[in-house]
């Protein structure tokens, strides 16, 4: 009797041995790569570390923004009043150069040659007499 199943069993065994080896190795392929929920944890600090971490790049450029956006206004005042001193100090000199040419032109009023002098050194032209 023992001798009659155990021929019964190896007969299923070689008719049906794929479908065992296939089962055995999916049940081994499943416990080998099966997913620990242990790793769970580990991808949240890691999600987290990297969220930290671009919070302070966009802290930095917010930052940057801001400073840059300090030294345009900074920049654009210092110009302006360049601009201001710049408009009242040529204005200044065109008066003091017009009050010179009058006074040349009332002590050399009578002498065009040292008229046509005075007048160049203080305007900075180049006066060409004609030749007598």
């Amino acid at each position: 009797m023992f001798l009659l199943l155990w021929k019964k069993i190896l007969s299923f065994f070689k008719k049906n041995w794929g479908y065992i080896v296939t089962f055995f190795a999916g049940l081994m392929g499943y416990f080998l790569f099966r997913k620990n929920h242990d790793s769970k944890p580990a991808t949240d600090l890691t999600r987290d570390s990297h969220n930290d971490q671009l919070d302070k790049i966009d802290n930095i450029r917010k930052n940057e923004r801001n400073s840059q956006d300090e030294s345009d206004k900074k920049l654009k005042s210092d110009l302006e009043s360049i601009e201001k001193q710049y408009e009242k100090n040529k204005k200044e000199l065109d008066d003091k150069k017009k009050n010179q040419i009058k006074e040349i032109l009332k002590i050399h009023q009578d002498d065009p040659v040292s008229l046509a002098k005075k007048l160049s050194e203080v305007t900075g032209f180049k006066i060409i007499m004609p030749e007598d």
